[in-house]
């Protein structure tokens, strides 16, 4: 293991991609100008609990070399993101998506997990735990946050759960706590099914 934590940077434009196992004691933290891509199978896990073992990813469009402004965070299938002891998660992609493969996972053992993107939030499993589980959030500011088609029964688990996006939301959930969905766009729908506590809902239509 990484004793004194990991830190990826990539500048310049071209995309970050992670293709072997970074397992650290510390923290680990990615950031790239353009996309961040887990290669199938890739590992990041950290051993220490608490802030002491966050895992923090964050792809921006700085010097996105296509033009578009498209930076996004891709999971490829069978890519794994594991955070020890309550230690949050955080992936975020201003003005990017998010792209979970079948079989990629995100999991905290009770820490809490943030998806923040400007597009589409495809997600195959973001697990904060049940029991003593951490809050999850999930927001898109103008896209959709929608199953990724993988092969589970829960796309999201964790206490409270926190979703939105403007586009619609279609999603299967495995809460204890409050969960509350926001697509008050014009075309927002919400389509939740699962385990769920409390559940606050938001539509324009």
């Amino acid at each position: 293991a990484d004793t004194d934590g990991v830190f990826i940077q990539q500048d310049g434009g071209t995309n970050g991609t992670v293709q072997s196992n970074r397992v650290s004691d510390g923290t680990i933290t990615i950031t790239s100008d353009n996309s961040v891509e887990l290669d199938g199978n890739a590992v990041l896990s950290t051993l220490a609990g608490g802030a002491n073992g966050a895992i923090t990813i964050t792809a921006d469009n700085h010097n996105d070399v296509s033009g578009t402004g498209t930076a996004e965070i891709e999971l490829d299938a069978g890519s794994r993101i594991t955070a020890a002891g309550g230690a949050p998660i955080t992936l975020s992609s201003t003005g990017g998506t998010i792209t979970m493969g079948d079989g990629a996972t995100v999991r905290s053992a009770g820490g809490a997990i943030s998806v923040s993107v400007g597009g589409n939030a495809e997600i195959a499993l973001l697990d904060a735990g049940v029991i003593s589980g951490g809050d999850v959030t999930v927001t898109s500011t103008t896209g959709s946050i929608t199953d990724a088609g993988a092969n589970v029964n829960e796309n999201i688990v964790g206490d409270a759960v926190t979703l939105t996006a403007p586009t619609g939301i279609n999603i299967d959930l495995n809460a204890a706590g409050a969960v509350t969905a926001d697509s008050s766009g014009a075309n927002g729908d919400i389509d939740i099914e699962g385990k769920l506590g409390a559940i606050i809902l938001e539509t324009a239509n």
